[in-house]
């Protein structure tokens, strides 16, 4: 930041570009870095929470945020924070065998560079990975022997297939849980804003199915955002199919018909760290 520089948000983004190798690897993308504020409350952990077997001490922190800056009806004269397990998660990522790291690697790849459209942030693709291994038990599971750096690739193609299902289920049911806390549920889609963003902007078009979108009549083929929708649907689905094998049955993963604004099931205002 420019000396003289004032910045309005409590959070920082680093950006950085690496010139040199390092370790002797040259590093070919860009590494951002989130600094942020947090409090850390000894032996405090949420009543709501799961795999507090995962979580180490100081790994629930609470991060604070400025949700006035996306939701101006919200007043300022009280803080606002939101709960991360950013630090367990990392963990456990990082313990993954390589395999599924290089899987998560791959769809995170896919979803930025499949199309014209970016799909999914780092993040829900993360949130993708930790229920994928939630189905698993290391006993039983093939992927957890071989914990070295030699990566199968027909178990990578496995993998990938996998977390893409899950994340178009993610897309299907509107929100994707968060692993430690799955009340905390957020949206989707990258350029989506706010929880069911995308599936309030179809039911208040008249767009009751995604068949719908496919014979849009004239006045709603000029609307932007579901012209945006109706490419995420076709596109990331054709991202998943490009990894089935042929014997496998194509699937379509539809979002509930249900007007969004009558669900009560899924709503919360906790915000998982990305």
């Amino acid at each position: 930041m420019p000396p003289g520089t004032t910045s309005t948000k409590v959070n920082t983004q680093i950006k950085l570009e690496f010139t040199k190798p390092v370790n002797g690897c040259h590093v070919p993308h860009n590494v951002s870095v989130d600094v942020v504020p947090v409090i850390c409350i000894d032996g405090w952990w949420p009543d709501d929470m799961r795999r507090k077997d995962l979580c180490q001490p100081g790994d629930c922190l609470i991060v604070f945020t400025q949700p006035q800056l996306k939701y101006p009806w919200i007043g300022w004269t009280q803080p606002h924070g939101f709960i991360t397990f950013a630090r367990a998660e990392s963990r456990r990522l990082r313990e993954c065998p390589a395999v599924i790291k290089t899987a998560y690697m791959v769809v995170k790849r896919m979803s930025e560079y499949f199309c014209q459209y970016a799909f999914f942030s780092s993040h829900v693709i993360k949130m993708a990975v930790f229920w994928c291994l939630d189905e698993l038990e290391p006993s039983s599971d093939s992927s957890w022997s071989n914990c070295g750096e030699e990566v199968n690739e027909g178990e990578l193609l496995r993998w990938v297939q996998n977390i893409v299902q899950r994340l178009l289920c993610f897309a299907a049911q509107d929100y994707y849980p968060s692993y430690f806390m799955p009340k905390c549920c957020q949206p989707v889609w990258l350029k989506e804003r706010y929880l069911k963003q995308f599936h309030m902007r179809l039911y208040q078009r008249g767009i009751r199915t995604y068949t719908d979108l496919f014979s849009l009549n004239e006045q709603q083929s000029h609307d932007y955002w579901l012209k945006y929708i109706k490419s995420l649907f076709i596109y990331s689905h054709l991202m998943y199919w490009t990894v089935l094998s042929d014997d496998d049955e194509l699937k379509l993963f539809v979002p509930s018909t249900v007007n969004p604004l009558m669900e009560e099931d899924v709503c919360t205002t906790l915000l998982p760290a990305n």
